[in-house]
Parts: structure tokens; sequence; C-alpha cells
């Protein structure tokens, strides 16, 4: 069916989602990769948020079935089971790639800031 989707985990926290939350990934957007990808999950307070983030936050990117309510904003990642695998397996790869190439990238941002 017709009917899978990605979720993945968080790994690097923001103030809004926690470490370890799972969220699931609805869209991305980038200049010629998935370097953000628009997800949902639960928030530090507990109420289900989206947002856009980089990829490089999320970790062991996996197919699963997509609850219905979800279907509607779910743009690229909606499909087979097989398809959806396939895709988060390239998504686990750039997150992976991502992280390794910029390893304190968290850092390198709080020095930017004034």
């Amino acid at each position: 069916m017709n009917e899978y989707g990605i979720i993945a985990n968080v790994v690097e926290t923001d103030r809004l989602l926690r470490k370890g939350a799972k969220v699931w990934v609805l869209g991305g957007w980038s200049g010629g990769g998935f370097e953000r990808v628009q997800v949902r999950g639960a928030a530090r307070g507990g109420r289900q948020i989206e947002k856009y983030a980089p990829i490089a936050r999320f970790d062991n990117f996996r197919s699963a079935w997509l609850p219905e309510h979800l279907r509607d904003k779910a743009t690229f990642f909606l499909g087979y089971k097989d398809d959806m695998e396939s895709r988060a397996q390239l998504l686990q790869r750039l997150a992976t790639e991502e992280r390794t190439a910029h390893p304190n990238r968290r850092e390198m941002q709080r020095q930017s800031q004034p």
C-alpha cells in the first residue's frame, strides 16, 4: 500500500526537539541535496510540532507505516515500503556524511553569533 513514510530519531537537540525523540520526515529543502528536512515530532514540552531542521540532527532513518492524519502533510516521503526504505537509506547516508564533514558545526555556530 502507498501508506509508508520515513521516521528518524533526534541525535542533536535544539531549543524545541528533545534528544532521542522520534520524528516523522515530511519533506525536505535544499539547494542541491536534503540539507534541511521538515519534521514533525514531540517537543520538549510534549506537544507535537513541525519544523525544518538540518538533516545532521537526525539519525536512524527508516521506513514506517505513516498514520493517516499525517499523509496529506508528507510531500516527498510517502509511498510504498520498498521505495521509502531506499529513500531512508539515502537520508541516513546524507546525514552521516554531513556529521562527518562538519563535526564541530554547533560550536562554530555559537562562535559566529555576536
